[in-house]
């Protein structure tokens, strides 16, 4: 701090130093500028990037000047933070990952019981460490074939922090902790979610979404908290094919999410176009024009389900740059399942071109879908996807094999998706669960 009393940017003001990053460290605290303590703490933070890639860093100068500058019930947990940092230098993550759950413990036994809702930033940033040390040392240890532990032990610290949040039962809800407990699952969610942990997911979720039904109207909660908590409960929706109630939740969230949240509505739009698409219901040119990045996903996919197009489909959907973001929105089987809204189209052209004959022969059935992706199909694989539209719903009629024919309804044989192919998969799911267990 200089001799006016401003805050002194070690990261602005020329080398990172021992007694610079302790001197601000012990400033904001004073301060009670929690914010900014969570912001010089987070591991991605400018200080700790730049003392992570100094050669010459030695966590011991940092922990000597800590008595000097910052209050004696944060020494503790200051020291532990150099801890972390030493030892994520050295490449050491388990030793990083124990003094980063050393850490969070004396912060939630030293300073945490002694503030109001404004410490809860530091919290999140410790958690977010927290978790990202322990994904990332149990990924080394599986890499070496050894038994990932971390990521099970540091959730008993997220449990305990939970806990410590909705225990607080301050009169004044603008002040209470138990605003923090939603950020706090946000933080699990996204952190189970980028690891694959689908079963600590489905456990959290069981956890605590009754808590929240029954508390959450006396919190003050803050609405990107929870519309971020509805987002991930969609996510668990489509993970289970439960695909209807996913659609409720994001549907949920884009009636409620203002503009100024524009990350959560990306994110949500990006979930949500799928789930509509597999409803029949392709975006206008309006939704593209306003978000391109969306476009650039989803535009081929409805130009192929228009066109019928299952060249195009294959072709733009297996690009291993667009499965990519499928993978990590776990939208892989929702947007598979757009193959028979394209094959459809596909015979429905066929249809048309026969000017609404209610009878296609397999024959003709074969050459729709060689055109459609390029090649021809067996006779078998004919009937088998005629047999499926139909019974998915999709198409109306039945087929005689006898005559080597799909008959259609004279009444709207080819009916409105709405909710057909969700229906299959949510029964396809019953079924696969029995063989699973």
């Amino acid at each position: 701090m200089s001799e006016n009393g401003e805050v002194i940017d070690a990261t602005a003001s020329g080398p990172v130093t021992p007694a610079a990053v302790n001197e601000n460290l012990g400033y904001h605290i004073k301060r009670g500028d929690y914010r900014a303590v969570a912001q010089t703490i987070k591991l991605n933070s400018n200080v700790a990037v730049d003392l992570l890639e100094s050669e010459a860093f030695d966590e011991e100068d940092y922990i000597e000047l800590c008595s000097r500058h910052v209050p004696r019930h944060w020494q503790k947990i200051v020291a532990l933070h150099y801890q972390v940092l030493g030892a994520t230098h050295r490449g050491d993550l388990a030793a990083a990952v124990q003094h980063q759950m050393s850490l969070t413990s004396e912060f939630l036994s030293a300073v945490f019981p002694r503030t109001t809702n404004v410490s809860l930033p530091v919290l999140f940033a410790i958690l977010e460490n927290l978790g990202q040390l322990a994904v990332t040392a149990d990924s080394d240890l599986r890499a070496q074939r050894r038994q990932s532990e971390f990521l099970n032990r540091s959730m008993q610290l997220f449990q305990s922090a939970f806990a410590a949040c909705m225990g607080d039962r301050s009169e004044n809800p603008r002040t209470s902790k138990a605003t923090g407990g939603l950020r706090i699952v946000n933080i699990q969610m996204r952190i189970f979610f980028r690891d694959g942990q689908t079963q600590l997911i489905a456990k959290l979720f069981q956890n605590v979404e009754h808590r929240f039904r029954n508390e959450h109207s006396s919190l003050d909660l803050a609405m990107s908290d929870l519309l971020t908590f509805r987002f991930w409960y969609a996510r668990d929706c489509i993970l289970n094919d439960q695909i209807s109630d996913a659609r409720h939740w994001t549907t949920f969230i884009l009636e409620r999410c203002p503009a100024v949240l524009n990350k959560h509505l990306e994110w949500t739009l990006l979930i949500h176009t799928s789930l509509e698409m597999v409803h029949g219901r392709l975006p206008t040119d309006v939704i593209w024009t306003k978000y391109p990045s969306l476009a650039t996903i989803y535009r081929p996919i409805a130009a192929a389900i228009r066109a019928g197009s299952m060249r195009a489909f294959e072709q733009h959907v297996q690009s291993p740059a667009i499965r990519e973001v499928f993978v990590l929105y776990s939208l892989v089987d929702l947007v598979d399942a757009l193959r028979w809204l394209v094959l459809r189209r596909a015979l429905k052209k066929l249809f048309l071109v026969r000017d609404r004959a209610s009878r296609l022969s397999f024959a003709d059935c074969r050459t729709a879908l060689k055109v459609s992706s390029g090649t021809a199909p067996e006779m078998s694989g004919v009937e088998s996807t005629l047999g499926m539209l139909i019974a998915m719903g999709l198409i109306r009629g039945y087929l005689s094999h006898e005559h080597a024919t799909a008959v259609l309804s004279k009444q709207d044989p080819f009916p409105a998706v709405e909710d057909k192919v969700v229906r299959a998969l949510e029964l396809m799911d019953t079924w696969r669960r029995p063989v699973q267990q």
